[in-house]
């Protein structure tokens, strides 16, 4: 089974190309808990 680490640092580009290697498959990431927001930058932390 596929296991990504985590850290308080992780930015999203890093964690969605992490998610991608792992399992084989595309992570959405959004602004809000809601999922009506858009999605997140990049960027962000």
């Amino acid at each position: 089974m596929a296991e990504i680490k985590l850290s308080g640092n992780l930015k999203v580009k890093t964690l969605k190309a992490n998610f991608k290697e792992a399992f084989g498959a595309t992570l959405r990431v959004y602004k809000s808990k809601s999922c009506k927001g858009s999605f997140a930058d990049d960027s962000t932390i």
